[in-house]
């Protein structure tokens, strides 16, 4: 079904009445499992544009096949180059306050702190950050509420806490037709701090993702679809969960910080 953007004044008090940030963060959380899927990155040419035609001014596409283990407040996810090659390692714990990232081909590890969390995800638009269980709430505080005259939607502003380059995103709200979960972010656009687009998120949800348990295509109801267009790096990048299994069986050593360089 195609979704469609609405005015809607419920929907606007709605928005305008939460305080927290709580049910965002809440959106964005997965259940404990295991999930495949890839990242796709697609960079564009620099240059003039001309009179070429639009698939010529776009370089290779990247393709990164990731797995990712979830359960409670942490993550992790392996990483790999065609044909299976590891390339990374990226640990969340407590949902995200501590990240660790482990270089098997430099045999390096990394603790990404304040701005090095908004750092790319090998290439990637995708920050590091972007990965986990997402935490508005402890990095954002509302701005203001308003309608988009252009969209003819609600909008938040929100301003950042921390230490970020985004001192200012913007969330943009869609709906289906059926008005169901209209409360939900489909489009996050990224500021800098001299309030210059830089970045914007769009967010899919009601994607059919292959369920291991039942061995059929399910539709989940946290996003299961992502893609970033970043400006300053002229790159399109798409975030793609493909199956995933609730009844994995983890080992809590899974995400024990000592044993990541294992």
């Amino acid at each position: 079904m195609e979704a469609k953007w609405i005015t809607s004044s419920i929907l606007y008090a709605q928005i305008k009445k939460d305080s927290s940030l709580k049910k965002l963060d809440r959106d964005f959380q997965y259940p404990d499992g295991l999930y495949n899927g890839r990242i796709t990155v697609q960079r564009k040419i620099s240059g003039k544009i001309s009179k070429k035609p639009l698939q010529t001014l776009l370089g290779k596409k990247r393709s990164i096949r990731f797995r990712m283990y979830h359960q409670k407040n942490s993550s992790l996810y392996f990483f790999f180059d065609p044909p299976n090659r590891l390339v990374n390692k990226i640990l969340y714990l407590e949902k995200g306050k501590k990240i660790l990232v482990w270089d098997p081909l430099r045999g390096i590890l990394h603790k990404k702190e304040g701005k090095g969390r908004f750092c790319c995800v090998l290439g990637s638009g995708f920050h590091f950050v972007e990965l986990v269980e997402s935490s508005y709430e402890l990095s954002y505080r509302k701005d203001r509420v308003a309608k988009d005259d252009g969209l003819l939607v609600p909008k938040i502003r929100l301003k950042s806490i921390v230490s970020s380059p985004f001192p200012r995103i913007s969330l943009l709200f869609q709906t289906q037709s059926d008005l169901l979960n209209m409360n939900r972010p489909q489009v996050i656009d990224s500021y800098d701090a001299k309030d210059i687009l830089r970045r914007s998120l769009y967010i899919f949800y009601e994607t059919p993702v292959y369920n291991r348990s039942s061995r059929k295509e399910e539709v989940l109801s946290f996003p299961s679809l992502y893609k970033v267009v970043d400006l300053e790096q002229k790159t399109i990048s798409v975030l793609e969960i493909q199956e995933y299994d609730l009844r994995a069986v983890m080992k809590s050593s899974l995400f024990d910080p000592l044993l990541i360089n294992r």
